[in-house]
């Protein structure tokens, strides 16, 4: 009866891990992010130069990974479900002109959200993605995104 009972312990934790493994997110920080540099490209179309990013190995093993950061709610353009998570308020953020493109991540949200407000600080979490060839995108993007309470511990 004994024996019963372990194998069934042994078989419940299993389940337990597992699933916690495959719904797992990766918290990610800003500093991280930062590690970022970028060379001058032309875009023949266009015809201006714009800056590509290279990305740091650490950040390339993000793509395609399910990730949290907290940040600052930009919206860009509401109508257009257009959001930017920064690192920073909107007085002091990328757009401003006094941080970086690599403290700002644009989102891809999931439908139904609901409307967020300038400056709004929450932990949004999705599939992290990298952008280094469109010149119209962010370098850094979130789809599927979400606003995410990590779990307590």
């Amino acid at each position: 009866m004994f024996k019963k009972y372990i194998a069934f312990f042994a078989i419940a934790l299993t389940i337990l891990f597992s699933s916690q493994i495959l719904n797992a997110q990766k918290e990610i920080d800003w500093d991280l992010l930062a590690d970022y540099n970028f060379e001058l490209q032309f875009d023949e179309e266009s015809e201006l130069y714009f800056r590509q990013p290279l990305f740091s190995k650490k950040v390339k093993k993000l793509k395609d990974q399910d990730v949290y950061i907290t940040g600052y709610m930009i919206p860009v353009d509401v109508s257009s479900n257009y959001y930017v998570l920064s690192a920073f308020p909107f007085a002091n953020c990328f757009f401003c002109g006094a941080a970086g493109p690599e403290t700002v991540i644009e989102l891809k949200l999931k439908p139904g959200h609901r409307r967020f407000k300038t400056d709004e600080r929450l932990t949004i979490r999705g599939v992290f993605k990298l952008n280094a060839m469109d010149m119209y995108q962010l370098s850094y993007l979130m789809h599927e995104a979400e606003v995410y309470e990590p779990p307590k511990q």
